[in-house]
């Protein structure tokens, strides 16, 4: 039974713990709540995040290269926001939204 453990796929166990460890880290860190039922709400910059991602209308991978490094950025846009997210240690993202009606050189501005 290599790969199986009480019935389930070690590999949809492992998706599952990370599943659950980033819900309960936006739990322990006020980014979101459990309610009643055992949904997960989110709010303010997670909602934003959440919402970019659920209802985008373009995905973009953008690459940095240099001789000595590679890096690279998502940028998600839906009809609310541009999200900019990129990979960081221990499977986090760093993410960074701009308002779509906010021209980008005002933005970097504000």
């Amino acid at each position: 039974m290599a790969g199986n453990l009480w019935g389930a796929d070690v590999a949809q166990l492992r998706q599952l713990a990370q599943q659950f460890g980033g819900a309960s880290s936006l739990v322990a860190r006020g980014f979101a709540t459990v309610e009643a039922g055992g949904e997960l709400s989110v709010s303010g910059a997670v909602a934003a995040v959440t919402a970019a991602l659920t209802s985008a209308t373009r995905r973009m991978e953008i690459a940095l290269l240099t001789p000595d490094s590679a890096d690279s950025v998502l940028s998600i846009e839906s009809g609310e926001y541009k999200i900019l997210l990129q990979p960081r240690a221990y499977q986090s993202w760093f993410a960074m939204a701009q308002n779509p009606a906010v021209s980008p050189p005002r933005a970097t501005s504000m």
